[in-house]
Parts: C-alpha cells; sequence; structure tokens
C-alpha cells in the first residue's frame, strides 16, 4: 500500500529535519508506543500496541534511516513482526522551505503480510492509512511545538 500527501508548518527546514531525523522524536509520532530502544544515530526500534478489527496486541519494528540530506530529506524505514505478522514500511519526506515556513511532501509504501493480512483488504488499508496520518500529524505537531 502506498500513501503520500504534504504539510506546511510554521517551522524551518532545520527545525523539521531536527525532529524528523531524531529517533525519540520519532517514535513519539507513533500511536500507542510501549517501549522505544535507541541503538545508535540510525537505528532505533519501537514497540507498539496495533489494533485492528479483532487482532489486537503488541508488533516491534526496527528502524533505520537509510537517507538523510540535512534540512532536505529524510528517508527511514522500519521492518517488523508482531500479532503472527509482519511489516516493512519505508517513510520518503523531501522538506522544502518556504518565505514563512517549510513544506513537506511525503510518501509512506507499507506492506503487511500473515494474520494481519488475512484480516481483509478494505479493513487493512483503511486502518493503515489512519495510522500512517496520524503519524504524519503527529510529526507535524512535534515540530510546531519545537518551532515554539
Amino acid at each position: 500500500m502506498k500513501f503520500e500527501g504534504a504539510f506546511e508548518v510554521n517551522a524551518p527546514p532545520e527545525q523539521v529535519f531536527r525532529v524528523a531525523r531524531d529517533p525519540m522524536q520519532f517514535s513519539k509520532a507513533i500511536p500507542d508506543v510501549k517501549k522505544v530502544t535507541v541503538q545508535d544515530k540510525d537505528r532505533f526500534n519501537v514497540e507498539f500496541v496495533i489494533s485492528l478489527g479483532p487482532i489486537r496486541g503488541n508488533m516491534k519494528v526496527d528502524f533505520k534511516y537509510e537517507e538523510s540530506i540535512p534540512n532536505s530529506r529524510v528517508l527511514v524505514a522500519g521492518k517488523g513482526s508482531g500479532l503472527q505478522s509482519t511489516v516493512n514500511l519505508r517513510i520518503d519526506a523531501n522538506i522544502e522551505p518556504l518565505d514563512a515556513g517549510s513544506r513537506v511532501k511525503w510518501t509512506a509504501d507499507l506492506t503487511v503480510g500473515g494474520l494481519i493480512a488475512s484480516v481483509g483488504g478494505r479493513l487493512i488499508e483503511s486502518v493503515t492509512k489512519d495510522k500512517v496520518t496520524e503519524i504524519i500529524n503527529n510529526l507535524k505537531k512535534l515540530v510546531e511545538k519545537g518551532s515554539k
């Protein structure tokens, strides 16, 4: 599943990049986080609760920053498992300066396998789109909060 969008934020590109590139800040944007473990500046693990129809439980995802161009691009990839399922996620954010802030154009590519995938395509796509949107909105809030 692929999702994309853009948003504008009243913060300079440096602030957007700093939040998106910080494992602790980035993980705050993920809903229902139980635990975050930072391995180094490029790798971190997140354990969170996922609820998908009748399925509810923990998912663990290993994230890695695959590409970072200061103040203009962040690409983070995650690979995880839980609930007899697997998940692969890539979020690519391109940051552009504006006169009064920044514009962030993003894409998220998600592949799900196992039990979660067997629940049904429509439910998975709907819930996944909601969760990806929530992560993006939370990142935006974190950036705005940090710029005040």
